[in-house]
């Protein structure tokens, strides 16, 4: 791409942003009413400019986008004339469109004091008075959500399955909510600060931990039971467990590897799983 015509369109940007933007007007020392426009744009870094994947910090709105696209491919399949459910071909058909061409129109622009993405489906609060925004973009920006909306229909989700949702909602409508939960690419509230062991104050020592009490022959001779490690039941006693938390205990007693309990499966394969679970439940309290 000639440097020269990226550069021109982005004037032609700037000045497309003055037109539609509202101008602020004040009143200058000397009493002249004049307007005037304070344009941000994003600061680029390397990784926003070079980088090959989507940096970290847009993944949220880039999932977002994502089902936005999926909503509208999807739609365009179905009518009042043309309910039937589309064959899988027809499935990896749409999807293999929607992330191969549907992601022109995206890029960086500069809200509330950080670079954010922005295109359509992401709803942004519109500049203040006197102000607007220029949005940074191109075909780098194409191929970088192309791959994320592949990876989430084929890798995270499977594309039957993503359609079978949509095709089951009333009415019809994947929920990006989906970004918060199954796909973990959302989060609410801000970071968590992150866990910094506490120094011992000065002139004391820190306080080692204590070791459980090994039962001797005299408190076996004496009918003291030795100490009894805590039990998946004695742990949640009394305390209220989303399913994933609790599918999630069940993999630490089993000796499963994290996440494998809590993983998207089909319909058959969770029965199969809820029912392996099942066993060994019954069988670990058989032997108590």
């Amino acid at each position: 791409l000639d440097p020269s015509f990226s550069f021109t369109m982005r004037l032609i940007s700037v000045a497309a942003l003055a037109v539609a933007a509202d101008w602020e007007t004040t009143t200058n020392d000397k009493g002249q009413k004049v307007q005037s426009l304070k344009v941000e744009a994003p600061m680029l870094s390397e990784e926003d400019q070079y980088g090959s994947t989507l940096p970290p910090q847009y993944r949220c709105d880039a999932c977002r986008a994502v089902f936005h696209h999926l909503n509208a491919g999807f739609a365009s399949k179905h009518s009042v004339s043309n309910p039937r459910r589309l064959k899988a071909f027809e499935v990896v058909d749409v999807v293999d469109d929607i992330c191969g061409h549907h992601f022109k129109g995206y890029g960086l622009s500069f809200r509330d004091g950080k670079n954010v993405l922005s295109g359509p489906g992401l709803k942004r609060d519109e500049p203040a008075a006197g102000g607007a925004s220029i949005q940074m973009g191109g075909e780098t920006w194409e191929k970088r959500l192309g791959e994320v909306c592949r990876r989430i229909v084929y890798d995270d989700v499977g594309e039957e399955e993503m359609y079978d949702m949509y095709f089951k909602s009333e009415p019809r409508q994947l929920s990006d909510a989906m970004c918060f939960s199954e796909l973990r690419m959302c989060k609410v509230g801000p970071d968590a600060p992150s866990a910094v062991p506490k120094q011992p104050a000065k002139g004391k020592k820190a306080k080692k931990a204590k070791k459980p009490k090994t039962p001797t022959v005299a408190d076996t001779e004496a009918g003291k039971a030795p100490p009894k490690e805590e039990s998946m039941n004695d742990a949640v006693e009394g305390t209220d467990l989303s399913v994933e938390r609790f599918l999630q205990r069940l993999e630490a007693q089993h000796g499963e590897a994290a996440g494998s309990y809590t993983r998207l499966r089909s319909h058959k394969e969770w029965e199969k799983l809820l029912v392996s679970i099942a066993g060994k439940i019954f069988s670990g309290r058989s032997e108590l």
